[in-house]
């Protein structure tokens, strides 16, 4: 047994947030006094802070509720479970978007993977996403199609809109979006949406869409957010099943998937200005060398932004938009 899998273990072994009997988990772990003493300490590391007490042992200062494939099986609508041909759960991996694209052959269309805890998780650019075991959700789903005519902009719009939709069905009220992939309640981001895909003949057969959901925030880890945010259940005021709403985002994942490849994009850029919080807002565009200023016009049928400069309304297909203090 690695110290993965028993790091593992021991995080489903306190997850009810009760006292542990210390040489009860040795056992259960096959492990002496200082191995489990040292994968204690090593849950801190993912974002887990325990408690001890002589003569009662040890437990989480927080229940968890663990990712369970059946219970989300279960919470995705049927039209849309049958194409979830392949559902993984990872206590840990560095990223659930390389997981799949490290696949041999590549992901599967259908295939989704999701972690405890990322290593190294990623937003867009490469920046660190935070991802605190088991209180938050990170996924990816993977999908092959013959690509439409619209690029990945237009991809990316369709998923932001799906998982505002899931959000929405879950009951959280005036979800923002703003281009190209933040998922924002209260001005506040909730969640992120990276689209990744591989080449094939010069055209991508093949994509990767990955979502991190704020679910559960533990205090500890929102230190490394370097940005406002929020997580579900302060938007809903209340607490959320992660199973469920893991279900959820995939089922509306998948089904908007299925209507991009039928009808392209237009109907989600229509959704997109519902939830669109950018228009008419001044605005900053980077990219890697260069940066633009201007008024924000929302996007165009191809899911890019659309931007007022001096008058003249340009386009752009990526970039990372920032809001400018109005004057």
């Amino acid at each position: 047994m690695t110290a993965v899998v028993r790091r593992a273990r021991l995080a489903a072994a306190l997850a009810d947030g009760r006292y542990h009997n210390a040489e009860a988990l040795q056992q259960s772990l096959g492990v002496g006094r200082r191995q489990l003493w040292a994968l204690l300490r090593s849950l801190t590391d993912l974002g887990l802070a325990f408690e001890s007490s002589p003569g009662r042992g040890y437990r989480l200062e927080s229940p968890l509720e663990l990712l369970d494939r059946d219970r989300i099986l279960a919470a995705i609508v049927p039209e849309a479970r049958r194409q979830a041909h392949a559902l993984e759960i990872l206590a840990e991996v560095d990223s659930t978007n390389r997981h799949l694209l490290d696949k041999p052959g590549g992901a599967g269309a259908g295939q989704v993977c999701l972690a405890e805890h990322q290593s190294a998780g990623r937003g867009r650019h490469g920046r660190h996403w935070a991802s605190p075991y088991g209180a938050n959700l990170y996924l990816s789903l993977g999908w092959r199609f013959a690509w439409p005519q619209a690029g990945l902009s237009a991809l990316g719009v369709a998923c932001a809109v799906a998982v505002a939709r899931a959000l929405t069905d879950a009951g959280v009220a005036d979800i923002g979006l703003k281009w190209p992939n933040d998922v924002l309640f209260g001005g506040r981001k909730l969640g992120g949406i990276l689209l990744e895909s591989m080449e094939a003949n010069g055209r991508a057969r093949r994509g990767v869409m990955g979502v991190g959901l704020n679910v559960r925030m533990p205090a500890a880890a929102a230190e490394q957010v370097d940005q406002p945010w929020t997580d579900v259940e302060t938007a809903l005021g209340r607490a959320v099943s992660r199973n469920a709403l893991a279900g959820a985002v995939i089922g509306r994942l998948l089904l908007a998937l299925g209507e991009f490849e039928a009808a392209g994009p237009g109907p989600f850029v229509e959704q997109w200005r519902r939830y669109d919080i950018m228009p008419g807002k001044n605005a900053v565009l980077r990219w890697t060398n260069g940066q633009v200023c201007g008024v924000v016009e929302g996007i165009n049928p191809a899911g890019e932004l659309a931007l007022s400069i001096g008058g003249e309304i340009r386009h752009y297909a990526y970039g990372e938009v920032s809001l400018r203090p109005e004057s």
